[in-house]
């Protein structure tokens, strides 16, 4: 059993709880900066401050997707930076020293989904504009769809890839199965 406090009771907990291996952890509360404001605490639990923490702690698990500010204050208050988990950060997902208190292959899942997200929203934002310049200026390109040996031999030949995750997929790989889909995760 390891004793963890999770940093932030905002939505990345919900995520964080979601692949919290419960049978092996005791949370002892929640810590966020603005813990005068839950004076009635959180999911049943006490939230604290950074300087109220207990000290017989094993791990500080970060739920806030912008972790970077989070985790400089938890080191300037004397945190050991090897309790400190970015649950977010794709590193920390893929480090089996982890798996113990988090599920794996949820957890990977979610640091794929923010860290996709975060790498494409600014593009799909601006999708719209880019669509609409396109259409005035007559230069509309369509994806061409290639019959199956047609896009094997271009694969094989060219050297191109062909990928598809969609929302379906995504969702598929967060749902606990008996097929083994670790294989789809690349570090």
């Amino acid at each position: 059993m390891r004793n963890i406090y999770i940093f932030g009771v905002g939505k990345g907990k919900q995520a964080l709880r979601r692949c919290l291996r419960d049978e092996n952890v005791v949370i002892l509360g929640y810590v966020d900066n603005a813990a005068e404001k839950y004076t009635d605490g959180v999911d049943g639990l006490p939230v604290v401050g950074i300087k109220n923490m207990l000290d017989d702690y094993d791990l500080i698990v970060i739920s806030v997707m912008r972790y970077e500010r989070i985790e400089e204050q938890l080191i300037e208050e004397g945190v050991d930076e090897r309790k400190i988990i970015r649950f977010f950060k794709m590193e920390d997902a893929v480090n089996p020293l982890y798996w113990d208190i988090l599920n794996a292959h949820s957890w990977r899942i979610e640091a794929l989904v923010y860290n996709y997200m975060q790498s494409v929203h600014y593009y799909i934002g601006n999708l719209k504009y880019e669509a609409a310049d396109a259409i005035r200026k007559g230069e509309i390109h369509f994806p061409k769809i290639l019959p199956p040996d047609m896009a094997i031999d271009k694969i094989c030949k060219e050297g191109t890839s062909l990928v598809r995750f969609g929302d379906g997929e995504f969702e598929l790989l967060k749902k606990e199965h008996d097929h083994d889909f670790r294989w789809l995760m690349i570090n």
